[in-house]
């Protein structure tokens, strides 16, 4: 999806409970809207609008060719950006086909068929034709302290398959109503900090909540093991 500024309005794909976790990436720039649509159409490159469900998986086919009426529903992404705009400041909001009188609190999200990965090392490789690179953030959507984890596994898997150093995927929180902020290293330091000393790290509500790393408390030698 391609995000109002500064992430407000729009809700991303997937439930909050199934899809906690998200990547950034950042689209090839082009000196004038006309030439960045060019180089889409020449690359296959698809943009919906926020209200539609394209639903890529099952109306691509083998060939890449869009099927069951996908094609007439595509829009310009420098129309998705008006729309974008239209959502953080226009009272009415337009959602695929309908006007939306008085607009929402919180848009659908719109999709783009993009590229990623491919050669790119630097925003000078960046192309729709090649690829718009390895991601530069990760988000995670809750402030809960499971999915903050999950987050940070992610980065540390990702940064380890790809020899990378954490600094190199900064993180950031992002949510339709307070849009995207950054989860600093000195944020990171302290959740992991308060985490380390007050939350109970075993499932089980029967065991004793505070338990000392050098506890010879035979259920801390147990998951220590595990």
């Amino acid at each position: 999806s391609v995000l109002p500024s500064k992430g407000y309005k729009m809700r991303c794909f997937g439930s909050l409970i199934e899809s906690s976790t998200g990547v950034i990436f950042r689209l090839p720039t082009h000196g004038t809207p006309q030439d960045e649509e060019s180089a889409m159409t020449a690359s296959r490159t698809y943009c919906w609008p926020a209200g539609y469900s394209a639903k890529t998986e099952y109306n691509i086919d083998h060939r890449g060719n869009l099927i069951n009426g996908r094609k007439e529903a595509l829009m310009p992404i420098s129309q998705l950006r008006q729309l974008n705009h239209d959502y953080l400041h226009a009272t009415d909001h337009v959602l695929y086909n309908r006007v939306v009188k008085g607009g929402l609190t919180v848009v659908p999200y719109n999709e783009v068929y993009v590229k990623v990965g491919g050669p790119a090392r630097g925003d000078g490789d960046r192309s729709y034709e090649t690829g718009v690179g390895r991601p530069v953030g990760m988000f995670c959507r809750t402030g809960t302290y499971g999915d903050i984890m999950h987050l940070l596994r992610t980065r540390a898997r990702y940064c380890s398959l790809n020899e990378l150093r954490y600094d190199d995927i900064p993180l950031y929180h992002l949510s339709p109503e307070r849009g995207i902020r950054a989860f600093t290293p000195q944020l990171q330091n302290d959740f992991w900090h308060f985490v380390a000393s007050h939350l109970n790290p075993f499932q089980n509500p029967h065991i004793q909540h505070k338990t000392g790393l050098k506890s010879d408390f035979g259920a801390m030698k147990q998951k220590l093991e595990e």
